[in-house]
């Protein structure tokens, strides 16, 4: 399956930019840019930002290749610390250290603290950290969310990409979500004078939808047709996202935390 795949272009071409201080941040921290809810990316502010903590937990439905079904559920959560003029800091500084809901986390990436803890979503996630000289302490406690649950179809179920269909769903506690369809074709680049078949070519369509309990999902359109011919959908990854942020502001230190919860299910198309 192409969950890794979907996950690591997912987090690439998310375009999930959060102003962070007077110079861009260098975006090579995933809990900058992987947002998966529009709602969340459109709408964070973090100006001037000396630190974001973000957790996340994600489940993902397929069919494995004897045609059984598997679940794989995870969790991340990251802590970024930000010095004065907006880059991220790369190497812990001494003294500091940083806690979730009691556990401390390791500065296991050269950027960010990291750990596999389980946050055990919806409860609320608590981070502390102890300061030094320039980082404040500080305990704050945000409250996550009900993992969506998509409906219909069944994974089970084999689409037709030449028609739509009804993604029905149960998404208590949130008046929005994000839907984010993320294609795999078969397509030849007009360029190729040999007209291979390049195959699992990703095209991903994502919008910020009101929680009716259904999303009509139209027949599919390629959005690259001057790159490509004969495009062909063959599987779509559809993803249920929403997530919450807020701010505390301690000794003119501003700090930023994000809970979110993701749900996919795979769908193959008819030939």
């Amino acid at each position: 399956m192409k969950h890794g795949y979907f996950l690591l272009l997912a987090i690439a071409l998310s375009g999930c930019v959060i102003p962070t201080g007077p110079e861009p941040v260098r975006f090579n921290n995933s809990a900058l840019r992987s947002y998966y809810d529009l709602d969340l990316a459109n709408l964070i502010n973090f100006p001037n930002a000396s630190g974001i903590f973000s957790s996340r937990e994600e489940s993902s439905e397929f069919l494995d290749t004897a045609g059984k079904r598997m679940v794989r559920s995870w969790d991340e959560s990251h802590g970024t610390l930000i010095n004065e003029i907006g880059d991220i800091i790369e190497v812990k500084p001494a003294g500091i250290s940083l806690n979730l809901n009691g556990t401390n986390m390791l500065f296991t990436r050269y950027d960010e603290f990291d750990t596999i803890l389980d946050p055990i979503f919806p409860s609320p996630v608590t981070w502390s950290m102890k300061g030094d000289s320039y980082f404040p302490s500080f305990t704050h406690t945000i409250n996550s969310e009900n993992m969506p649950e998509i409906m219909s179809p069944l994974v089970t179920d084999t689409l037709s990409a030449g028609n739509p269909f009804d993604l029905s769903f149960n998404s208590p506690g949130t008046d929005s979500l994000t839907v984010t369809l993320f294609y795999f074709v078969s397509a030849i680049l007009k360029t190729d004078t040999t007209a291979t078949v390049q195959t699992d070519i990703p095209d991903i369509q994502r919008t910020h939808v009101a929680n009716t309990g259904h999303y009509l999902v139209s027949s599919y359109v390629p959005r690259d047709t001057i790159n490509w011919r004969s495009i062909t959908p063959t599987e779509v990854l559809a993803s249920l996202a929403w997530a919450k942020s807020d701010t505390i502001n301690i000794g003119g230190k501003m700090f930023g935390f994000v809970t979110e919860v993701v749900r996919t299910r795979d769908y193959f198309f008819k030939p």
